[in-house]
């Protein structure tokens, strides 16, 4: 885990921050597939099946709670130096939280508090590694960690078809331990307690169209593994700009930045800061088309290579991803709908090992294909 950086902290905050889809909520379960291939010649494939529950409900205009939880199963076929495949199935980890909407210095405030618990397998992201897409291109899709709490306050400032907003928000982070993984016990992981400041700008115009710019900063405490520091993500901004045609295309472009982190020094038995930034900045496009009853996402991403020299071991050579996956929505009735989208994903890789000398490098790529469906109640 000494690469990871934990971008799900604030996924249970932001997760149910979309308007619902009806004054009074909804409720969700659904199903989505993944299976991937590569031409890796050290990794083979895998592929993941999900049942996805969730549910958003307004008591009323001021308050709302969510929850959201998944059944998963996974298999992770052998590579050529471990000739052991996995199969894993669990519950994930389950979230709960609340929304609440009031006045504060007379201006529309907002508090989200959600709560991670510990529901899920703790050694799946562990095992899963030998087979699955580097999560620099995408992040897990299952997570098995410990008790989490995660805090968001916002205020609006409106004046006239424009909106500013603030926001800042803290998540806790509880120890977990990684599971005993054939004779190899399991590691004690206490990701690092973690800090968003935001800024938003909103413009609304004649037909619901509407765009937003948006600035944000992410600061993190040291992980600590068997209770020692031993690695801290460097400060995080990201920067995007999004336009929303509700009958034409609409786009979201943004960027991420991330400063240089610090890893444990066991000489000198501390962290030291890097050399070099490891996490380079990634640049993303993602067009949003409706034509009828069916919406048509694209998906494009550019990691680029950090500064680390080829020879050293944190050198990471980015790469893209190109995706595509449409969503086809059935009206059943007046409260509830079914939606099927199937996608298409292919992402390249610079610079991987080839060998575990670390003497040549190739690039992978793999293809990941992905089907899924939702059913909806309107509550």
């Amino acid at each position: 885990m000494k690469n990871s950086v934990p971008a799900y902290i604030f996924s249970i905050v932001l997760l149910f921050l979309a308007p619902s889809v009806s004054k009074a909520g909804y409720f969700s379960l659904g199903e989505k597939s993944c299976v991937w291939t590569t031409n890796f010649t050290d990794k083979t494939n895998g592929n993941e099946f999900y049942f996805p529950i969730a549910f958003d409900i307004n008591l009323n205009p001021d308050f709302s709670f969510y929850g959201f939880s998944q059944f998963g199963i996974g298999n992770y076929f052998s590579t050529q130096s471990d000739p052991n495949t996995i199969h894993v199935s669990n519950l994930s980890d389950s979230i709960l939280g609340t929304e609440l909407r009031f006045n504060n210095f007379s201006l529309p405030a907002l508090l989200n508090i959600g709560v991670n618990f510990p529901t899920g397998n703790t050694s799946w992201e562990t095992e899963e590694i030998t087979a699955n897409v580097p999560v620099i291109f995408m992040d897990s899709r299952y997570h098995g960690r410990g008790l989490g709490v995660n805090v968001m306050y916002g205020l609006t400032f409106p004046s006239g078809n424009t909106e500013l907003g603030v926001a800042c928000g803290y998540s806790y982070s509880g120890a977990f331990n990684t599971g005993t993984i054939g004779s190899a016990s399991g590691d004690d992981v206490k990701f690092g307690d973690s800090y968003f400041v935001s800024l938003s700008h909103v413009m609304t115009f004649e037909k619901n169209k509407r765009q937003y710019l948006r600035l944000s900063a992410y600061s993190f405490l040291p992980t600590q593994l068997n209770e020692q520091d031993s690695y801290q993500p460097g400060l995080n901004l990201n920067g995007s700009y999004s336009w929303v045609n509700p009958t034409g295309l609409s786009i979201d472009v943004g960027a991420q930045y991330f400063f240089a982190s610090k890893r444990l020094d066991l000489s000198a038995g501390k962290l030291a800061q890097e050399s070099n930034a490891y996490y380079a900045p990634k640049l993303y496009l993602i067009p949003t088309v409706p034509v009828g009853d069916l919406e048509l996402v694209g998906d494009f991403k550019y990691i680029l290579p950090n500064d680390y020299p080829l020879s050293d071991v944190l050198h990471e050579g980015g790469g893209i991803l190109a995706g595509f996956e449409p969503e086809l929505k059935f009206g059943l009735d007046g409260t509830s709908d079914l939606k099927v989208n199937a996608g298409y994903d292919f992402i390249l890789h610079r610079d991987v090992p080839a060998n575990e000398s670390g003497t040549t490098f190739t690039d992978a790529y793999y293809n990941m294909f992905t089907f899924g469906a939702t059913y909806e109640v309107k509550l």
